[in-house]
């Protein structure tokens, strides 16, 4: 059951990138999207292996679905709240959705934990909390400086 719901989850998240209106340039969401997946998996690695602080399942099943949270959940909403944030929607809209971005991760890492997917050894709610936090933070100075990069190049094209 639990990898029928992680990946409905996963099948969401991919549908709302490639039907959301984006800011971004395709060239852009692929770089933003490879560079927030690899922060994501060392922070996974460095909490989960280096500090044992989160033990992950061992059963096939519950590991698959901790696959599918960790490279496609959780990347992909970093993504779609991105694209949001640099939509052209009003600031109120934009600080809605980014809190329920924060709050969808949120959700999927306690169901996570209540599904037995990984337990937590040494660490908390307000931990997962900071860290979604900084990879939000992570993800949007990411995404300024390939938009900056990306641009410079176009510009450095055009002469």
């Amino acid at each position: 059951m639990e990898i029928v719901i992680y990946f409905t989850l996963a099948w969401l998240v991919c549908m709302t990138i490639f039907l959301l209106p984006k800011p971004l340039s395709p060239i852009e969401n692929v770089f933003l999207f490879f560079i927030i997946s690899l922060a994501i998996k060392n922070s996974f690695s460095i909490v989960g292996v280096n500090l044992k602080l989160i033990e992950p399942s061992t059963k096939h099943v519950l590991f698959i679905a901790y696959i599918l949270y960790r490279t496609i959940i959780y990347p992909g909403t970093l993504l779609i709240v991105t694209n949001i944030l640099f939509s052209h929607l009003p600031a109120k809209t934009k600080g809605l959705l980014l809190g329920l971005g924060i709050l969808f991760i949120f959700s999927v890492e306690n169901l996570g934990e209540y599904l037995h997917l990984y337990k937590y050894v040494k660490w908390n709610n307000w931990y997962n909390t900071l860290e979604i936090f900084i990879l939000f933070m992570i993800c949007i100075v990411t995404s300024r400086i390939i938009m900056k990069v990306h641009r410079k190049e176009k510009a450095i094209e055009s002469l």
